[in-house]
Parts: C-alpha cells; sequence; structure tokens
C-alpha cells in the first residue's frame, strides 16, 4: 500500500490512489480548511478513477458540496455536484459519495454537523508519488448557489484520485 503524500498550497492533498484503500496519515489532512473546526471531515472509503476515462487519458475535476452530521455520514439531498469536466467523473463522485462516510469534524472535541466543499482532482501520473502540474478546470461564479459555497470551496483542501499511467 502507497503512503497518502503531503502536498498542498491550500491545505494538505489528500491522494486517493486508483485500487487502492486510503488511510489518514494524522487528523491534520484537511479537507475543509475552517477555523470553526478543530479537526476536519476525513473519508473513510476510496474512490476508483473511471476505467474508460484512465484508458482516454482524460484529467478533470469535479467540485462538490455536501453537508456532514454528526455521525460523519452526509444528509440526504444535501450533496451537491457544482460542476464537473467530465461525465465519467461526475458519475464517479456521484456513487462515492451515496456510499462513502467521513470521520466528523469536531469542535472543541465533540463531533459536529458541517457543510463541506469536496474539490476532487482524477490525475493521471507516471508515478504516483510525484503529482504532474496541471491546470484543471474550477467552477465558475455562476455554478455556485451563494458566496459561502463560493468561499467554502476556495478554502478547502484538494482530494486527487490517482491512476498510474500505464507502461505501454
Amino acid at each position: 500500500m502507497r503512503r497518502i503524500s503531503r502536498h498542498s498550497s491550500l491545505a494538505a492533498l489528500l491522494c486517493l490512489v486508483a485500487t487502492q484503500r486510503v488511510h489518514a496519515q494524522s487528523d491534520t489532512l484537511a479537507l475543509v480548511d475552517d477555523q470553526s473546526v478543530d479537526a476536519p471531515a476525513i473519508p473513510t472509503s476510496f474512490m476508483r478513477y473511471p476505467i474508460a476515462s484512465r484508458n482516454a487519458g482524460q484529467m478533470g475535476s469535479v467540485y462538490a458540496v455536501v453537508t456532514l452530521d454528526e455521525n460523519g455520514r452526509i444528509e440526504p439531498g444535501s450533496s451537491r455536484i457544482i460542476s464537473s469536466s467530465q461525465p465519467d467523473f461526475r458519475r464517479t463522485v456521484r456513487g462515492w459519495l451515496d456510499s462513502v462516510s467521513f470521520r466528523p469534524p469536531r469542535r472543541k472535541g465533540e463531533p459536529v454537523r458541517h457543510r463541506v466543499c469536496l474539490p476532487i482532482h482524477f490525475i493521471i501520473s507516471r508515478d504516483a508519488r510525484q503529482l504532474p502540474k496541471v491546470n484543471l478546470p474550477k467552477p465558475g461564479p455562476a455554478d455556485y448557489r451563494d458566496i459561502g459555497e463560493q468561499q467554502l470551496c476556495e478554502r478547502a483542501a484538494v482530494m486527487s484520485v490517482v491512476a498510474e499511467r500505464l507502461p505501454f
């Protein structure tokens, strides 16, 4: 199993490596750079890179906003895909959101209900430990429902689903 590498200009980059489970390295990995929580939400399951997109060499992004309850589950009807660069990525994230739970965010040691933005980048790399610098599309101002949603996503750390480039 590969270790989760720590990269980021925002807070931390959580690498979800294709076909492998993800284990958080520490409680400091943040999906939300938010001053109102002490411990951030961390997903408890992995996501796979869509095979057709990987074979076609497609990379892209999906931005989603969800509300987590005190148990780390997504509240029904609260998940929303803000933008997606590829339909395959949208379907993959939607399916993952339907089944994933999170280690809930905490405030003063107690789990809290919290709104979380999940910018998810799908990247193909020769080496999953060395992520390429790619300009992936971001949502435009018209994609957000309100300014709070936009600010939440601008502060959020990025999760990357990494597929290693096939050797042939």
